[in-house]
């Protein structure tokens, strides 16, 4: 800033031009330069933004690990969903799925069958 000061003063006083000043060139030199720094200070906000502010490079790679580790997580829920649902439309048309789930979970036998049990020993 005192360069440019001392630029002004001398302009005022005449000392390295021998009277003859060239104001808009100063005057255009001087805007060149804040017109600069205010540039050189916008991208440097723009790429802190870019690399560590929100939305940044490694937030939006983390973001996208956790989709794809939700997307594994649904298609396993799917396939469980799917799953589920051929049961419940066994169960909802037909008997023998009925009747497979009370002889293997309730252990049902029907009237005509003869019910043997083998027991292992541990020997």
């Amino acid at each position: 800033m005192s360069l440019f000061f001392e630029l002004l003063r001398s302009i005022r006083f005449g000392r390295y031009f021998n009277g003859c000043v060239d104001v808009k060139g100063v005057v255009k030199v001087v805007l060149m330069k804040v017109l600069w720094s205010v540039m050189v200070v916008v991208i440097l906000g723009l790429q802190y933004r870019l690399w560590f502010g929100s939305g940044s490079f490694s937030e939006v790679a983390h973001l996208e690990e956790k989709v794809a580790m939700q997307q594994d997580a649904n298609e396993l829920l799917r396939e469980r969903n799917e799953q589920l649902n051929a049961d419940v439309l066994d169960l909802k048309n037909g008997f023998d799925a009925i009747e497979e789930r009370a002889r293997f979970s309730l252990g049902m036998v029907a009237r005509d069958e003869t019910f043997y049990m083998v027991v292992t020993s541990k020997l």
